[in-house]
Formats: structure tokens, sequence, C-alpha cells
């Protein structure tokens, strides 16, 4: 009977569904929004907003803000995760004083490369998506969206160097910002020594993964805020017909050993910039002067003054002091995009510092399930590794990373961003989930609605939500809107049919009602709700998994 029932819902749901989602499709998904938000001593900063076609959730879409680089050469809206696919509303931005190219849009304001006018602009980003402040118009993000927005399910999303402005912009600005729940960081540096690749790199095409590692470098002594390194033989090197010269490592003779990579040298104020400690190596060990010192090189006074506002290191505390609940997710792949060590110092300092120095929920890399529900033959390849939990030795960090396929890492990526906005959803920050909340991707083209579990079920009277968590141990939450004076009779039936418990009867004014369902003294398995109501009937399934 029970069986036969839910046949019907569902066909009743999937015609409700389909009925019904005329109302998201409008322009915002194929056709960004731009608008410019006030930012105090800077002027207008441009935004770019991207609605989903469908939103993650019943109530509506989650907001990201993708944080964009800040040291390379395009300064275009920066977007490398599609996160419309999850059915999250997408924010990303200009710096101040940077053009978008295509559209020649502009943000006002001089642009200082990640520095304090930088962050304070990326702070007033974070607000408006926040749903905290209007932009210049006086709008509000809800009402320029076209889907609902739930803006107190916001997460910031930054690959590569762009954690390191993420993180500084909460450690600064933490008590403006107490709204964002999440962040999810990709492979973001720690320190200055990191951005020009000092530890080493990778040489060759991203396939072929050459591993250059720097011999000078002590990789077996771990610092939660330094790196260890031999300075004490570096030198310039020219090679001749090239146009930029670089440091070097020798061995005894000056017979240069490890020369840095050409690549990934941060440009900046057009100086290209090492860390303060090579920097000043090359002057303290002679390899050049103040008369001879190329024009085109930061110098050591220069790199004082720049590095201290892009590292996060030392910015952990104050995080913790802002916001106490932030919950973090490290990503990373078994081969870094740029970074070489094999201990990984950079995830390291950002665990420590996220993990043991602000005490947060932190985990690295998503779930399996997450990443399986975007592609079922993401295996046991994959890892699965359990929140606040680390390697017993880092030399093993690279089991704990996704496999190094440029092809996967963008599915890696969504499920990271899917996972958490889904646990703040629905308020499960266990250390490990056997299942998703909701498929990962929703606004896939490859995606049919009718397998979308954004499944709610819509009536003229009511809308009964999917239960979460689910499954659960020992404790799911069912949600229920009346939208009209009703008698309601919620009901939870075992896989035979018998009825379990009662969880509401009689009569209901309109309003949203929750109610919670205990199997502490259950066994596993599946269970079922029943709403009846108005002469129509409802069921849905739940896992009860112990």
């Amino acid at each position: 009977m029970i069986r036969k029932i839910f046949s019907i819902v569902a066909v009743a749901f999937i015609s409700q569904l389909l009925i019904g989602t005329s109302m998201f499709t409008k322009k915002c998904y194929s056709d960004p929004i731009y608008t410019n938000i006030p930012s105090a001593g800077i002027g207008k900063i441009a935004v770019q907003i991207e609605c989903p076609l469908y939103p993650r959730y019943p109530e509506g879409a989650p907001v990201v803000v993708e944080v964009s680089t800040w040291f390379v050469n395009f300064v275009e809206f920066h977007r490398v995760n599609d996160t419309k696919q999850i059915g999250a509303l997408t924010i990303s931005y200009l710096w101040p004083g940077r053009m978008d190219a295509a559209t020649g849009i502009q943000s006002e304001g001089e642009y200082d490369y990640g520095g304090p006018v930088s962050l304070s602009a990326l702070k007033d980003v974070i607000r408006f998506a926040s749903g905290l402040i209007p932009d210049t118009n006086g709008d509000y993000i809800t009402e320029l969206s076209t889907v609902p927005v739930l803006t107190e399910n916001i997460g910031l999303f930054a690959s590569s160097h762009s954690g390191v402005v993420a993180t500084n912009v909460l450690a600064y600005f933490g008590d403006e910002l107490r709204s964002v729940k999440y962040l999810v960081g990709r492979e973001n540096p720690t320190r200055d020594e990191m951005y020009p690749l000092e530890l080493g790199y990778f040489s060759g095409s991203s396939a072929e993964q050459n591993r250059v590692s720097n011999p000078f470098f002590n990789e077996e002594t771990y610092l939660p805020d330094s790196v260890i390194v031999d300075y004490s033989t570096v030198g310039w090197y020219q090679a001749q017909g090239e146009t930029y010269g670089r440091p070097f490592f020798a061995t005894k003779g000056d017979i240069p050993q490890h020369i840095l990579s050409h690549d990934k040298i941060p440009n900046v104020y057009n100086k290209r910039y090492y860390s303060r400690n090579i920097t000043h190596a090359l002057f303290n060990n002679g390899a050049l002067t103040l008369e001879n010192w190329p024009d085109y090189l930061a110098t050591p006074s220069e790199t004082d003054a720049f590095w201290p506002y892009r590292i996060t290191v030392y910015n952990y505390p104050s995080i913790a002091t802002h916001i106490p609940n932030l919950k973090i997710m490290l990503v990373f792949s078994r081969f870094d995009h740029v970074q070489s060590a094999v201990t990984k110092p950079h995830i390291h300092q950002a665990w420590d510092g996220f993990y043991h120095t602000c005490e947060f929920w932190v985990r690295m890399n998503p779930d399996r399930a997450y990443v399986q529900s975007v592609d079922p033959g993401y295996g046991l390849n994959f890892p699965d590794n359990n929140a606040n939990e680390e390697p017993g030795n880092w030399v093993y960090i690279e089991d704990w990373g996704f496999p190094p396929d440029s092809r996967v890492r963008y599915n890696v990526w969504l499920a990271s961003v899917a996972e958490m906005a889904d646990r703040f959803y629905a308020r499960d920050w266990s250390n490990n989930l056997d299942t998703v909340f909701f498929p990962v991707l929703i606004n896939s083209p490859d995606t049919n609605i009718e397998n979308i579990l954004y499944s709610d079920y819509s009536h003229k009277n009511y809308r009964l939500y999917p239960n979460f968590p689910n499954p659960f141990n020992p404790e799911t939450t069912i949600q229920l809107i009346i939208n009209e004076k009703s008698v309601i009779s919620l009901n939870v039936y075992d896989n035979r049919g018998r009825q379990i418990q009662n969880l509401s009867r009689g009569v209901h004014l309109p309003g949203r009602y929750q109610f919670t369902f205990d199997g502490k003294n259950l066994p596993s398995g599946n269970y079922y709700y029943q709403l009846k109501t108005h002469g129509s009937t409802v069921v849905k399934k739940m896992l009860l998994l112990k």
C-alpha cells in the first residue's frame, strides 16, 4: 500500500515541479546582472551576479562569493568555478581600479594588489552578498536576484593565491563578516616564499607534473608560521638572451644547483616580487648591489613593505576571535597545481591555523559521496578523509588529495562548495557523510529535472520538505509550510507499513512547522512519513542509519 501511494505521489510531484519551474526561468541564468556597490573611501565596486535556473533548496539559493585572483595579468570578473550548476547564486567582482575588457565595466579606486584597499573592497562585496548593504541604486541582492536568496547561507570560494585575501579579509574585517559561514580554499599559499615557488615547482606540462625540489629547503622540519630554507648560497642568474634574471641556490664554488622557475612570479607595480628572505639574501650575499639592482626586481625595502598584507600565518587568531563558528574546507590534489613540496607546508600551515589555533571544524577535501554524486565512477581512488583529522605523518599528505587529473578538479571544487552549503543548511557538521543531502549538479545540462532532489511536494495549501539530515541517527527534522487553516495528520511508518509514530494531528493555522522524529529505539532501515490533508496524501522516504 505504501509503495502504491509513494508512486502516485511521485508522479504528482514531478508534474507539479515541471509546471512550477517557469517562475525561475529568467535571464539572470544566461545573462549576468551587473551592478555597483559603495565602498567607503574607494568608490563604486563593480559586481557580477549569476543566478541559477533552479535554486538548490526549496526555500532558495545559497550565496557563493568567488574571491578574485590578484597578481596575475587578467583582471576580468574571476570565475573558475561555475557554482550556478549546484543551484547557488554566485557573486564575483572587480578589484578597485580594474576593468573587465569584455564588458567595459570598471571599479573605481586605485588597485593595490591584495593590500588594504583590496581587502576593504572585498569586505563590502561580501556584505552586499550577505544582504547587509544595498547597491548604489538602493537595491539589495534579494531584490536583484531572479530566484529566492538565502543570505544566511553564504560562503567564500578561493582558488590558489585568492585564498590569501579570502583568509585575510576575515581576519581584518571579521566583526563585519559574521554572516560568512564557510570558506573553501583550494591549494592556497600561506607565506611569501610560496608565491614565486621558492620551495620547488613542477616543470613540463600539467599532465607530466615533473617535480623539481629545492634541496636547500628543509622539508623534514615543520614550523606552523615559517619555512626553513638555507639562503647562504643564493646568487643571481641571467642566461644569455634572457630578459629577466632569477635567483639560484649554489653548491660550493658558486655553481648553480637549483635555479628558480620563470613562471608564477608575482608581477606587481611592474616589478617582480620574490620573498623577503631571498631578496635580502641577494643583497647580503653580494649577488646584487643597490647600484646594479635590476629595475624590474623589487628591492629588499619594497618586499618588506609589500608582503605582510599578503601572507596568512599570523592572522588565524584574529579570525577565531571575530568569526568563532566558521567552517573550513581545504581542497587539494595529490600533486598541487604549483607547489611541489611533498609535505605540502601550505596545506599544513592552513590546517594548523584553522584547526589548532582557531579550533574550527576543518575537512581536507569533500566527502566521497559528494564527488560520486557528480560521477559515480569516482571510486576508492578518491579520498574520504574524516573532518577534524590529519595524517599521523605529513609525508603521506599526498594520499589525502584527490587524483591529479584536470578533468576532475572542477567537479571536486563544485562538490566541495555543495557539501559545505548543504551541511550548513542541514546543520550537520559530523565528521563524514554516507550520502549527499542534495545531488551536487542540479542545473547541469545533463541533469533531468525529474531526478532533482530539490524536491518538495508543493500543493496550493501546503508544502512538505525532505527531512534533514537524511540519512539520520538518531534524530531528523521534517518541515511543513501550511498556507491556510487545515486539518492534517503526519505519521511515520516502517518498511512494512506499520505506523511507528504520529507526529501531529488536528487543526493547524497558516505557518511553518518543524517536527522531530527520534529513531533511537528503532533499527536501521527505511522509514516513511505520510502527510494527509484536504483529501490528498504525500509520502516521503527517509533512512535511519546507525
